[in-house]
């Protein structure tokens, strides 16, 4: 499992990079933002372009639907570099979409603080209560989106309330004393 199956190391340790690599950048910077949200339109359409060219029996097969998907899409190469475009893009959208409604957009800041304890607790509390009930699998579209809307609907609120008394997440905290 270290390097093969849906959640391999060596692969998702690229988004982890990538991501404290993102984390780092002024992205307050519009001028920052407009390249970044060009550069990943154009990356991700060329990736796409690129994958269905030459290699279309080996690389990710992207369509619309699969962003409706309810299973995991294999970790591969093409999969990953579109994920960072459009993760980047979608970040950039947040971005400037926190600039123009900031009293709206404050209320999600402390979901995305406490980011690594919503992730554990997605798949601990969120994925791992459907398994229980036997609802993981096989689902309706209807039925995993409403599971995913309640789920943030829960992390939005309980993350706004737990950062008016903590200064970080609990697994953030950890994070922070082991760091």
């Amino acid at each position: 499992t270290f390097l093969d199956g849906w959640h391999p190391v060596v692969p998702w340790f690229a988004l982890y990079v990538y991501g404290m690599w993102l984390g780092r950048l002024d992205l307050t910077n519009q001028d920052l933002r407009k390249k970044l949200l060009i550069i990943t339109l154009v990356g991700g359409a060329l990736l796409l372009g690129i994958e269905k060219l030459f290699a279309p029996e080996l690389w990710f097969k992207f369509r619309p639907a699969h962003l409706l998907m309810t299973t995991s899409l294999p970790p591969t190469p093409t999969f990953i570099a579109f994920g960072i475009c459009f993760a980047t893009f979608v970040i950039t959208l947040a971005c400037n979409f926190a600039d123009r409604f900031p009293r709206f957009s404050a209320v999600f800041i402390p979901t995305g603080q406490l980011a690594l304890t919503l992730y554990v607790a997605h798949v601990i509390l969120g994925l791992g209560s459907l398994e229980t009930m036997g609802r993981l699998h096989d689902q309706s579209l209807p039925f995993s989106v409403a599971c995913a809307v309640g789920f943030y609907a829960l992390a939005v609120a309980g993350s706004y309330l737990w950062r008016k008394r903590f200064a970080r997440g609990p697994l953030e905290a950890i994070m922070r004393k082991v760091a």
